[in-house]
């Protein structure tokens, strides 16, 4: 996540970036502890590595030989979660989540949030696509 998502908008106009490093993590109390993978995770690791990104093939191979969750918006991992047995979440699974428990003005609020900050877009073909547009209307 850190390599890849680099800032956010830290207002809703745009006006200023928040950049994602370890400062930000320490000011927000998020701890990342690494990761080592096991040999047979690294063997799953290089071979989805020529479908996807090292970062989205490591998450897959771990989550493969653990029985965990992984969490990815990339939609090559998207493409390869099921084949080899992971299931894949993504923000928009996990703003879902947390939508249906909050109040409608707060989902509202997030998503729009989520679009303005962080310039996100559901996939056209994802599952929740039309639920986050209505938040957004």
């Amino acid at each position: 996540m850190i390599a890849e998502t680099l800032y956010i908008y830290a207002d809703d106009d745009r006006s200023s970036r928040l950049t994602i490093d370890a400062a930000l993590f320490a000011r927000e109390k998020v701890t990342i502890s690494p990761v080592s993978l096991a040999d047979e995770e690294k063997i799953v690791a290089v071979q989805l590595s020529a479908q996807m990104d090292d970062g989205e093939a490591e998450t897959l191979a771990i989550a493969s030989r653990r029985g965990l969750i992984a969490l990815s918006d990339d939609a090559a991992a998207r493409r390869a979660a099921p084949n080899i047995g992971v299931v894949l979440e993504d923000i928009l699974d996990l703003l879902h989540a947390w939508g249906m428990q909050a109040q409608p003005a707060e989902a509202a609020a997030a998503a729009k949030a989520l679009r303005l900050r962080a310039n996100y877009a559901p996939p056209r073909r994802h599952s929740l696509r039309q639920w986050y547009l209505d938040l957004l209307s």
